[in-house]
């Protein structure tokens, strides 16, 4: 295994970290969703907590492992005295700030964490390229002076989290594998993919001609894989564009982009724009002055959009004082390769809703939508910096079409609804499950009323005519009152199947009247079951 290290910026070979180790922790950063999207279903993948002393960040590191689609969540480490937070005082109880994390995501250890990994993660047709020599090739030449590569891929997840749009990746191994699959995949995005191999760079445009969307910024395909200066763009052909004179120096510029006919045309202010492209049978939708900074090709059932400009410089989307087509502009260039999010989500005082995290799972007909407000972090990444603004504030969901909608945060039934309005909190994730109906009844049974000390009977569970994998949570009841803890466990419920849990019976354990409880998952419909336990040779 490996644990630790990992960085973007580095252009650490973090597929190669993958396929060679059994699990993986790497400190959180950018490099989390590069894992997330190359990682295999079974390899185990999560960020280190515990660093931060408030409740607060220690609640926000937890939800965004548990968005990022983690295995678990990971603490280091469970005696830590002075520096950092110890997950247990020395009586073995948490401290008061990890108890309040502990019960405000009580949920994920209550059957959502196994639901989720059992379900496949979204990402709506949209994958980002992680090319390592091109994280080395922003840093030569005029490189530099767009800024930090890292910083393009920051503003490219940021983006798509706000809109509501899921996205996985894809590497240059990747490419040359011939891994990129257009049933999958409709959009690829390059963000600063400034080095590229022939291999990479026919595979990208074999892509675009049977039907895909590639959006790349700042010098596609200038140097080789092997960081060697081209005279021309390996792709300046699918982007049809002439790029031999842009090697000059960028410029601060106010961009004017006018996407559709008769449309009014977006401005954007200190934009880190090139020069020296020119079109060269691409359709230009934007300038800044006489240079083009949105360029469209038509390439085969595909198209191939560049934008010369760093994605950096752009501004956020969903922040406070953006100007207008700030979100219109992505959902314009992602909308005509079908890629819109099933859902949308706004601040209802309509005021900016930004830094939000928005992540999709489905099973069968089941939709599970988790999303969090993301406060400003300090540079460590650790601790959370809370704002007035980031105090409480509704929102309303719209979604494409009506579902079932249940609130799992706040055990909410909101029956068949198209729009609802949230209350979301930064740094807590909310989590919503939509299904197609109602959540059915939950069935259980025992396989005896009565045992003796000692047995282990059987407790069969179903949910008949669900429209996927649902969850349920299992305890018992001690005659005292008192739980029998180690009976304890959340167990998913597959579309069709009936689940098989023992409850085993210790041969001292109180004899009476036992309970088995359950607590399903969606609707948090609760069933109780007697079990009558008897001394050795009487059950009843």
């Amino acid at each position: 295994g490996f644990e630790g290290a990992g960085r973007l910026e580095r252009g650490d070979d973090l597929e190669g970290i993958v396929r060679t180790n059994g699990f993986w922790v790497p400190y959180p950063g950018l490099v989390d969703a590069v894992v997330r999207g190359i990682a295999p279903r079974d390899f185990p993948y999560a960020n280190w907590m515990g660093y931060a002393k408030d409740t607060d960040s220690l609640i926000w590191s937890y939800w965004r492992m548990v968005l990022n689609g983690s295995h678990g969540v990971w603490w280091w480490r469970w005696d830590n005295i002075g520096r950092f937070m110890g997950l247990l005082r020395p009586d073995l109880s948490p401290p008061d700030e990890v108890a309040e994390m502990l019960e405000d995501t009580r949920i994920t250890r209550e059957g959502l964490g196994d639901l989720l990994l059992h379900s496949e993660m979204q990402t709506d047709g949209i994958a980002l390229l992680y090319s390592p020599p091109s994280m080395f090739a922003a840093q030569v030449a005029e490189g530099p002076s767009y800024g930090k590569a890292a910083e393009d891929h920051a503003a490219w997840q940021q983006a798509l989290f706000n809109l509501g749009l899921g996205f996985g990746t894809v590497t240059d191994a990747m490419l040359r594998r011939g891994e990129l699959d257009p049933k999958t995949t409709r959009v690829l995005i390059l963000p600063r993919t400034e080095a590229l191999g022939e291999e990479e760079a026919h595979r990208i445009t074999a892509f675009v001609e049977a039907g895909g969307t590639v959006i790349a910024d700042v010098r596609p395909g200038r140097f080789t894989g092997r960081v060697k200066p081209r005279v021309a763009g390996a792709l300046d052909a699918l982007f049809g564009v002439d790029s031999r004179d842009s090697s000059g120096p960028v410029k601060k510029a106010t961009v004017e982009i006018r996407w559709g006919e008769g449309q009014p045309a977006w401005r954007f202010e200190g934009m880190t724009v090139g020069s020296g492209i020119v079109a060269s049978g691409a359709s230009v939708r934007g300038r800044a002055g006489e240079t083009p900074v949105l360029l469209s090709h038509a390439v085969g059932r595909g198209r191939a959009i560049l934008l010369n400009f760093s994605l950096a410089s752009y501004p956020r989307v969903g922040a406070a004082g953006s100007p207008p087509g700030t979100a219109e502009l992505w959902r314009a260039l992602l909308g005509q390769a079908d890629a819109a999010p099933p859902l949308t989500l706004i601040r209802a005082d309509g005021k900016p809703a930004e830094d939000l995290r928005v992540q999709r799972w489905r099973n069968g007909e089941i939709e599970l939508v988790g999303m969090m407000r993301e406060p400003e972090r300090r540079p460590s990444q650790r601790e959370l910096i809370l704002k007035e603004s980031d105090a409480p504030a509704d929102f309303v969901v719209t979604l494409a079409s009506p579902r079932w909608v249940y609130d799992l945060r706040d055990h909410r039934d909101w029956g068949r609804q198209r729009e609802i309005r949230l209350r979301l909190s930064a740094g807590r994730a909310t989590f919503l499950a939509l299904l197609p109906d109602a959540a059915p009844e939950l069935q259980a049974s025992l396989s005896s009323e009565g045992v003796r000390l000692g047995e282990t009977p059987e407790l069969r569970v179903s949910l008949p005519g669900a429209a996927g994998a649902g969850a349920v949570l299992v305890t018992a009841i001690k005659p005292d009152g008192s739980e029998a803890d180690w009976v304890r466990t959340a167990r998913v419920i597959p579309r069709g199947e009936t689940v098989r849990i023992p409850v085993p019976i210790a041969l001292n354990d109180p004899s009476g009247r036992w309970v088995v409880r359950l607590k399903e998952l969606y609707a948090n419909r609760r069933v109780e079951i007697p079990l009558i336990v008897g001394e050795q040779g009487a059950v009843r």
